[in-house]
């Protein structure tokens, strides 16, 4: 099924009570239209109950038919039959109502001011309709300014925090970039020194947006200050579950690989649920995945879980 556009996806979020007013004001826009189509029939006019009667049904058909086009493609439906039926209801009931024969000079001078009333309702009702549509484009207009400012913010901390990486540690060149798929994203790529030895991690928060773009932001805090230099990363990966477990937040899993090198051709790893880390060695024969473990879980889903960790020594042969 086609996944539904950004636009639509944002009228079918509006609760019916921020829709209510775009909707009255389809309603009298279109209303209006019953008013001119009632002008029209000038040799069988209808009284004003059957006048306002079509006025109100031209407008409940335009708010129908645009429920199906925002909303969902079941009004279409309701929208056609409720136009069939009604018309043919409206023109038996004024067509057995209605008696012909000529009209004098009295007749003409108050179908004359009938006209002009009618013309009257109708610029009345365009003119509502534009101003409750106004009014909803204003409100809509100022939260989404408001939206659009704060996404705005959170993107500029997200590149803050995750910047591109570009420098030489521990005999060792990082580089590295992270290019959220939206404005915030959930992946972290992250490099530093530490007393001599350079750290490297790369992390995958589930989710997009604004929450995974926080959550990703904790997580490269408790790397850098849950990981003294002579500490463990198993005991790193083991701080960090407890702390996203206690979050109790079900849909918030994070995927994680960290790697430490200290300058001697040793480099240690451990990984929860992440893709296994890549060795390139000089020798393709000799090229290995490091970390495929099944058993290492991601992040948050189990308060003690297993993880995948290791020491690699030949790290001056090939590079990672």
């Amino acid at each position: 099924m086609r996944k539904p556009g950004l636009a639509l996806r944002y009228w079918r979020s509006l609760p019916l009570s921020r829709l209510s007013l775009a909707l009255a004001g389809v309603f009298f826009i279109f209303a209006a239209v019953g008013f001119i189509m009632a002008s029209w029939q000038v040799d069988a006019p209808r009284p004003w109950a059957g006048v306002i009667a079509q006025a109100a049904f031209s407008g409940v058909t335009a708010v129908l038919f645009l429920l199906g086009a925002i909303r969902s493609v079941w009004f279409l439906p309701v929208a056609v039959a409720f136009d069939i039926i009604g018309l043919k209801a409206m023109s038996a009931v004024w067509n057995s109502a209605y008696a012909g024969g000529p009209m004098g000079v009295e007749d003409l001078v108050v179908m004359k001011r009938r006209l002009q009333v009618q013309g009257v309702c109708a610029i009345a009702s365009i003119a509502a309709g534009w101003a409750m549509i106004a009014r909803f484009m204003r409100r809509e207009g100022t939260g989404q300014i408001r939206l659009r400012t704060e996404v705005d913010l959170a993107h500029d901390i997200h590149v803050s925090l995750v910047p591109p990486l570009a420098f030489t540690g521990a005999s060792c060149e990082v580089r590295g970039l992270s290019l959220p798929s939206t404005e915030v994203g959930g992946d972290l790529a992250d490099g530093y020194e530490d007393e001599g030895r350079l750290v490297a991690c790369v992390a995958d928060v589930a989710g997009h947006g604004v929450p995974a773009g926080a959550l990703m932001a904790m997580i490269k805090s408790g790397v850098r200050l849950g990981l003294p230099a002579r500490s463990g990363l198993e005991s790193l990966l083991g701080h960090l579950n407890r702390i996203l477990v206690e979050l109790r937040r079900p849909d918030r899993f994070v995927t994680l690989a960290c790697m430490r090198f200290d300058g001697s051709g040793t480099a240690e790893y451990a990984l929860a649920g992440h893709l296994p880390i890549l060795r390139i060695a000089q020798d393709p024969a000799a090229d290995e995945m490091l970390g495929r473990d099944p058993l290492a879980l991601v992040l948050a889903m189990l308060l003690d879980q297993h993880v995948s960790r290791g020491t690699e020594g030949r790290a001056s042969q090939g590079r990672r």
